[in-house]
């Protein structure tokens, strides 16, 4: 499992626990949500590969303040 940086469908990027990935696609939880999955009481989310970088800090952070943009663009 490792942190990175999810793109979501609207709101700002948040930070998520990958535990997965297909050639397509990535499935995350939240942080708080994996003990949870270990005792089988959640489900990952699938996610497109591209709406997932890896996780920085101050990168997300710059991101939910509005001071920088996903790269190649906004969300359409």
């Amino acid at each position: 499992m490792k942190m990175v940086i999810v793109r979501p469908a609207w709101g700002t990027p948040k930070a998520m626990v990958a535990v997965g990935a297909s050639k397509t696609t990535v499935y995350v939880v939240s942080p708080d949500s994996t003990g949870r999955l270990s005792q089988g009481l959640t489900q990952p989310v699938g996610v497109p590969r591209e709406d997932v970088l890896e996780f920085n800090a101050k990168e997300l952070d710059d991101m939910q303040a509005g001071r920088k943009k996903w790269p190649g663009g906004p969300v359409a």
